[in-house]
């Protein structure tokens, strides 16, 4: 596995961890498979590997979705953070999910993202 270094180019993830004390990977929906997690547990990277909606997934956020009440915030956004524990079929074990849900004041419906 390799990763992009903006000062030393490329960078196998092993050698990067030698010279990191602290290694995060942030991933889009392209990297979601089961080896990406496992090497990154085994090698305790902490991970935020961002994850394709899917029917289970939209399931457990449906109460979530409706618009709190009260004002909107200044910003004209209201956020919500939520985690909970997901096991995909193709995982050995759950995981943790965190999900950012986001109500616009100029739109009736959220925005959410899962990682």
């Amino acid at each position: 596995m390799t990763f992009e270094c903006p000062r030393r180019g490329k960078l196998a993830a092993s050698s990067a961890l030698d010279w990191l004390k602290l290694f995060w990977l942030r991933g889009d929906a392209a990297f979601t498979n089961p080896e990406t997690y496992e090497y990154c547990e085994e090698h305790r990277i902490t991970y935020f590997i961002r994850l394709p909606g899917n029917a289970i997934l939209m399931h457990l956020l449906e109460p979530l979705l409706n618009r709190p009440v009260g004002r909107p915030a200044k910003s004209g956004i209201q956020v919500k953070v939520v985690d909970f524990r997901y096991q995909a079929k193709s995982w050995p074990t759950p995981r943790r999910v965190v999900a950012k849900i986001e109500w616009h004041r100029a739109s009736c419906s959220p925005a959410s993202a899962l990682w």
